[in-house]
Protein backbone atom coordinates (compact mmCIF):
# COMPACT_ATOMS: atom_id res chain seq x y z
CA UNK A 1 0.00 0.00 0.00
CA UNK A 2 1.47 3.60 -0.89
CA UNK A 3 2.32 5.41 2.29
CA UNK A 4 2.58 2.99 4.41
CA UNK A 5 6.16 1.71 5.56
CA UNK A 6 7.34 -0.11 8.67
CA UNK A 7 8.35 2.14 11.26
CA UNK A 8 11.97 0.58 13.54
CA UNK A 9 13.49 1.42 16.10
CA UNK A 10 17.25 1.26 16.49
CA UNK A 11 18.99 -0.11 19.58
CA UNK A 12 22.41 -0.85 20.25
CA UNK A 13 23.07 -3.80 23.01
CA UNK A 14 26.44 -5.36 24.22
CA UNK A 15 27.53 -9.00 25.54
CA UNK A 16 29.78 -8.19 28.31
CA UNK A 17 31.74 -11.64 29.18
CA UNK A 18 33.98 -11.76 32.54
CA UNK A 19 37.58 -11.20 32.01
CA UNK A 20 37.71 -15.01 32.23
CA UNK A 21 34.93 -15.80 29.73
CA UNK A 22 33.30 -17.72 32.29
CA UNK A 23 30.33 -15.39 32.37
CA UNK A 24 28.29 -13.29 30.84
CA UNK A 25 25.90 -10.30 32.25
CA UNK A 26 22.54 -9.75 31.29
CA UNK A 27 19.90 -7.18 32.72
CA UNK A 28 17.50 -8.10 34.89
CA UNK A 29 14.38 -6.79 34.49
CA UNK A 30 11.15 -7.25 36.11
CA UNK A 31 9.43 -10.05 33.55
CA UNK A 32 12.47 -11.02 31.73
CA UNK A 33 16.22 -10.46 30.93
CA UNK A 34 17.87 -8.24 27.95
CA UNK A 35 21.08 -7.49 27.32
CA UNK A 36 22.52 -3.66 29.01
CA UNK A 37 21.61 -0.98 26.10
CA UNK A 38 19.54 1.07 24.55
CA UNK A 39 17.59 2.86 21.38
CA UNK A 40 19.66 5.54 20.06
CA UNK A 41 19.25 8.93 20.75
CA UNK A 42 18.58 11.56 17.64
CA UNK A 43 21.81 12.17 15.76
CA UNK A 44 23.66 9.71 18.27
CA UNK A 45 26.36 6.97 16.27
CA UNK A 46 25.24 2.99 17.15
CA UNK A 47 29.35 3.79 19.39
CA UNK A 48 28.40 6.67 21.29
CA UNK A 49 24.94 5.49 21.73
CA UNK A 50 26.31 1.92 23.56
CA UNK A 51 28.94 4.09 25.55
CA UNK A 52 26.50 6.30 27.07
CA UNK A 53 23.98 2.92 28.02
CA UNK A 54 26.49 1.60 29.99
CA UNK A 55 27.09 4.65 31.98
CA UNK A 56 23.64 5.08 32.61
CA UNK A 57 22.71 1.29 33.40
CA UNK A 58 25.67 0.20 34.83
CA UNK A 59 27.93 3.28 35.86
CA UNK A 60 30.61 1.60 33.47
CA UNK A 61 33.05 3.15 31.39
CA UNK A 62 34.92 0.90 28.36
CA UNK A 63 36.64 1.43 25.36
CA UNK A 64 34.13 1.02 22.46
CA UNK A 65 32.97 -2.87 22.09
CA UNK A 66 33.54 -5.06 18.85
CA UNK A 67 30.23 -4.74 16.44
CA UNK A 68 29.19 -8.02 15.85
CA UNK A 69 26.22 -7.43 13.44
CA UNK A 70 22.30 -7.11 13.85
CA UNK A 71 19.37 -8.61 13.87
CA UNK A 72 15.80 -7.95 14.04
CA UNK A 73 13.55 -8.31 17.31
CA UNK A 74 10.00 -8.52 16.80
CA UNK A 75 7.23 -6.92 19.09
CA UNK A 76 4.99 -4.06 19.64
CA UNK A 77 7.21 -2.62 17.19
CA UNK A 78 9.86 -4.12 15.25
CA UNK A 79 13.67 -3.02 16.53
CA UNK A 80 16.95 -3.25 14.90
CA UNK A 81 19.37 -4.67 17.16
CA UNK A 82 22.88 -3.74 16.55
CA UNK A 83 25.05 -6.19 18.33
CA UNK A 84 28.40 -5.83 20.51
CA UNK A 85 30.64 -7.79 22.56
CA UNK A 86 33.05 -7.02 25.18
CA UNK A 87 35.00 -8.82 27.63
CA UNK A 88 35.71 -6.75 30.79
CA UNK A 89 39.28 -6.26 32.94
CA UNK A 90 39.08 -7.71 36.29
CA UNK A 91 38.53 -4.80 37.94
CA UNK A 92 35.72 -3.59 36.20
CA UNK A 93 33.23 -1.91 38.67
CA UNK A 94 29.49 -2.18 37.90
CA UNK A 95 27.08 -0.06 39.64
CA UNK A 96 23.75 -0.17 38.40
CA UNK A 97 21.77 3.34 38.90
CA UNK A 98 18.11 2.23 38.88
CA UNK A 99 18.14 -1.48 40.86
CA UNK A 100 15.12 -1.87 41.25
CA UNK A 101 13.59 -1.50 37.52
CA UNK A 102 17.30 -3.46 36.01
CA UNK A 103 20.23 -4.36 36.92
CA UNK A 104 22.98 -6.16 36.05
CA UNK A 105 23.42 -10.09 36.69
CA UNK A 106 26.68 -12.18 36.11
CA UNK A 107 25.62 -15.99 34.73
CA UNK A 108 26.90 -18.77 33.19
CA UNK A 109 26.41 -20.56 29.26
CA UNK A 110 24.31 -22.97 30.58
CA UNK A 111 21.91 -20.57 32.58
CA UNK A 112 21.89 -18.56 29.57
CA UNK A 113 20.28 -21.48 27.46
CA UNK A 114 17.05 -21.31 30.01
CA UNK A 115 16.65 -17.60 31.03
CA UNK A 116 13.72 -16.06 29.65
CA UNK A 117 14.50 -13.73 27.02
CA UNK A 118 15.10 -12.91 23.15
CA UNK A 119 16.41 -15.46 20.77
CA UNK A 120 18.19 -12.83 19.26
CA UNK A 121 19.84 -11.93 22.61
CA UNK A 122 20.62 -15.67 23.50
CA UNK A 123 22.15 -16.06 19.68
CA UNK A 124 24.37 -13.04 20.17
CA UNK A 125 25.44 -14.06 23.16
CA UNK A 126 26.28 -17.92 22.39
CA UNK A 127 27.82 -17.02 19.65
CA UNK A 128 30.54 -14.80 20.68
CA UNK A 129 31.10 -16.60 24.02
CA UNK A 130 35.29 -16.37 24.26
CA UNK A 131 37.24 -19.15 24.87
CA UNK A 132 37.45 -19.25 28.72
CA UNK A 133 41.10 -17.85 30.34
CA UNK A 134 42.07 -19.48 33.17
CA UNK A 135 44.95 -17.37 34.00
Amino acid sequence: MLGRHARFTISAKVALYQWDGQKVLVMKYPKAYGLPGGHLEKNEVPDEAILRELREELGLTIDVPRQTGFFRRNGRRGSIILGYTATLPKDAAIAPTHYEKEHGEWVSREDVKTLQMSEGYRKLILDNWPVANKS
